[in-house]
C-alpha cells in the first residue's frame, strides 16, 4: 500500500513539473466523442480482491483546443480472495490536457474524481497519462494508464486501458487565414522637363551639353541691331 501511494504522489509531482513546458495543439474543438475500451484493473492488495479484465466507455467533450472533459464508466468482474463474487463498478469525471503532437501522436495528462462501489461506495482522486493516435479525421486509438487513490480506505488502484476514440457530429475545421492585403503601388509624378534652347545639343540622358555657335551669334547680332 505504501509503495503504490508513493508512486501516485510521484506521478502527480512529475506531472506538475511538466505542465509549464508544454504547448498543446489538439486538432478538435467543440467536439463530442465516445471511447469504448478494454483493459486490466489491478486492485490494491489491501482490498483482498483478484485483479481482472475491465471494460467500459467514455464520453468526451473537447471544449477548447487542448482541454477535454470526460465521463468514464467502467466494470470489472472479480472476486475476493475468499472466492466471494465482488464485481466492481467505477465512475470517473476527468479533465484532460493534450500536449503537443509528436509525429502524429497526442500525449495527454489528466486529473479527476472517482466513485467506486466494490464493497461500499468510496470516493477518490485519480491521475491519468496516455496517448491518442488519430487514424482518420474522425477515428483514433487510445492507450492510457490510470492511478486512483481512495483516501478514506487508503487504497490505490491501477488500470491500463486500450480503446478507440470516435468523433461525433460535424468535424471541427480550422478557419483559413485571411489573405494579407496587397499594398497599392505609389504613383510617381514626373516633373516636366525644362524647355530646351534652340540649337542645344542634348546627350542620351537629356542633359544639355552645348549650344551651337551660329545660334549664339544670331542672338548677339539681334541684340546689336
Amino acid at each position: 500500500m505504501k509503495k503504490t501511494f508513493t508512486t501516485f504522489c510521484g506521478f502527480l509531482c512529475l506531472m506538475g513539473l511538466y505542465i509549464p513546458t508544454i504547448h498543446a495543439q489538439y486538432p478538435f474543438m467543440n467536439q463530442w466523442a465516445i471511447a469504448p475500451y478494454i483493459g486490466y484493473h489491478s486492485f490494491d492488495t489491501d482490498r483482498h480482491t483478484e485483479n481482472n479484465l475491465t471494460i467500459g466507455g467514455k464520453l468526451d467533450y473537447a471544449f477548447a483546443r487542448h482541454w477535454i472533459v470526460e465521463g468514464d464508466l467502467g466494470f470489472t468482474p472479480s472476486q475476493t480472495t475468499t472466492e466471494r463474487s465482488s464485481d466492481d463498478v467505477r465512475a470517473d469525471l476527468n479533465l484532460l490536457y493534450l500536449l503537443q503532437d509528436i509525429n502524429g501522436f497526442y500525449p495527454f495528462i489528466g486529473l479527476g474524481g472517482s466513485i467506486d462501489t466494490l464493497t461500499d461506495t468510496t470516493y477518490g482522486l485519480n491521475g491519468i497519462v496516455g496517448v491518442l493516435k488519430p487514424l482518420t479525421e474522425r477515428f483514433a486509438i487510445r492507450l492510457e494508464g490510470n492511478v486512483a487513490l481512495f483516501p478514506d480506505e487508503k487504497f490505490v488502484d491501477n488500470t491500463i486501458k486500450f480503446g478507440v476514440h470516435f468523433m461525433l457530429g460535424e468535424i471541427y475545421k480550422e478557419p483559413e487565414p485571411e489573405p494579407k492585403p496587397v499594398p497599392k503601388p505609389k504613383k510617381v509624378i514626373k516633373k516636366p522637363a525644362p524647355p530646351k534652347p534652340k540649337g542645344a545639343i542634348v546627350n542620351k540622358k537629356g542633359v544639355i551639353e552645348a549650344v551651337k555657335i551660329d545660334v549664339l551669334f544670331r542672338k548677339i547680332g539681334r541684340a546689336h541691331v
